[in-house]
């Protein structure tokens, strides 16, 4: 576990793919079968794409993968756990994700999440933009410090210093090259909720 100087956390905001339920997508040949190259972001590939009937041929092909994806998807280990720990103690949750909506509500409903709220990439701009992340906190009335932002990615990461909130990175038990830039590392969401509860009793 890696561990920077944290706040008292009164927020917990999640990503969704390998943070809260798995996901295979095959980045790799999703990008290959609509033209973009492999170190551009695939969302703002779509977007940059000029055709309208090309953009609706690519955002069709992705909106596939998602639903295979989300119909192979499992609930990650711990977070139920750490969901219903949040719930009881009366921190509030939400999820952000550069998932489609269709896809995030099937995972959500397929594995019984209880978090009502879920912003995904046709409400706001997608991660590393801070823009969902700051609407939230805007709606539970913290201030940004106050929040933690729980992701797998470098994107999410990002997102959190973006927005000036805390970070949260789960790392699987596989060192990344960008967990450093991370206020918090651990390996599992059980991890997290133990740490969760250090923290906000000033164990920590």
């Amino acid at each position: 576990m890696n561990l920077k100087r944290i706040n008292e956390i009164k927020g917990v905001i999640f990503d969704l793919d390998n943070t809260l339920v798995s996901s295979s997508l095959d980045f790799k040949t999703l990008k290959q079968s609509i033209g973009c190259c492999s170190g551009e972001d695939i969302l703002e590939f779509v977007n940059k794409i000029e055709s309208k009937e090309h953009r609706q041929q690519a955002d069709a092909k992705i909106l596939a993968h998602e639903y295979d994806d989300a119909m192979s998807s499992e609930i990650l280990t711990g977070a139920h756990d750490l969901i219903a720990h949040l719930n009881l103690c009366n921190i509030p949750t939400a999820i952000v994700t550069r998932n489609s909506k269709q896809s995030s509500e099937h995972k959500i409903k397929k594995h019984s999440i209880n978090i009502e709220n879920v912003i995904t990439r046709e409400m706001f701009p997608p991660k590393p933009d801070p823009t969902a992340l700051n609407h939230i906190a805007n709606q539970w009335r913290l201030q940004n410090k106050e929040v933690l932002y729980v992701g797998d990615y470098l994107y999410d990461i990002q997102a959190a210093e973006n927005a000036k909130m805390q970070s949260c990175l789960i790392s699987h038990f596989e060192e990344k090259p960008y967990q450093d830039q991370a206020d918090i590392v651990v390996d599992t969401l059980s991890e997290l909720k133990q740490l969760l509860i250090k923290i906000n009793s000033d164990v920590v």
